[in-house]
């Protein structure tokens, strides 16, 4: 593994937040409540995206039950992008934690500084993403309280 710097970004800027103009993907039920979670259109449109940037995507899968997600594989090992809207929308980079990091509930935010670069860029370039906003966790979860 590469610990050179600039290889991690410490302070990950790996939380964004940002207004989309896709289609509502939800598919509702006869009670009105969201049966499968919007989403699947931005979530399937940043893997090709990345894909075709050089970077192995896995197929977006569902994730539990207000979410899509994919993982990415790179020099600093597996990691998983996360798109879920709780209003904006939220997408998430972070590498799969060790099994250790797993069981104390600790996330992994050390994702590599290219592919947080990467995804950076092309939600900016994308003409239905707008009002696009990096946070690292910290900052997230600080502007939220």
């Amino acid at each position: 593994m590469n610990n050179a710097p600039g290889f991690w970004i410490m302070t990950n800027e790996n939380f964004v937040i940002f207004d989309s103009s896709f289609p509502d993907d939800t598919v509702w039920n006869g009670d009105g409540n969201p049966e499968t979670p919007g989403g699947r259109a931005i979530c399937d449109f940043m893997k090709v995206e990345l894909s075709e940037n050089g970077w192995t995507c896995s197929e977006t899968k569902p994730y539990c039950f207000y979410g899509w997600s994919f993982d990415v594989s790179s020099a600093s090992g597996g990691t998983m992008v996360l798109l879920q809207y709780p209003g904006p929308w939220l997408l998430i980079v972070t590498r799969h934690p060790s099994l250790w990091k797993r069981l104390r509930g600790i996330p992994d935010d050390r994702v590599e500084s290219r592919l947080l670069e990467c995804v950076h860029q092309l939600l900016a370039k994308d003409s239905r993403i707008s009002v696009v906003k990096r946070l690292s966790r910290a900052d997230y979860f600080r502007a939220k309280t």
